[in-house]
């Protein structure tokens, strides 16, 4: 699937359009198996990878959950977190899903 500046590539992807009587755009979408996400923007590629994954346009909101969630960047940024990963696109805002089993772990470049 591509949306401006964004590309899901998974196994198997189900899409859900909005309602009639609105435009023929794309309301939501979920991915699973071998889910990778690639948001491009000036100067910097971020990729998210997970088992499963769901897209939602109108909060521009990007959900990772299985396998083992983890979204990194071309500058050498990561977060990797088991319980899940929810990014913003809109805001740039990554919100880490609490995991009893495993911590989350977040490695990040200072200037």
């Amino acid at each position: 699937m591509n949306r401006p500046n964004m590309r899901v590539k998974d196994r198997e992807i189900r899409a859900w359009m909005a309602d009639s009587g609105a435009d023929s755009r794309l309301e939501k979408a979920f991915g699973d198996g071998s889910v990778e996400i690639v948001q491009t923007a000036p100067g910097i590629v971020r990729t998210g990878t997970a088992e499963h994954s769901e897209f939602y346009t109108a909060d521009q909101k990007v959900i990772l959950q299985g396998g083992v969630p983890k979204f990194a960047d071309n500058k050498g940024q990561e977060t990797v977190g088991p319980g899940g990963l929810t990014y913003f696109v809109n805001d740039d805002r990554l919100l880490v899903n609490r995991s009893d089993a495993q911590p989350a772990t977040s490695r990040i470049k200072r200037k």
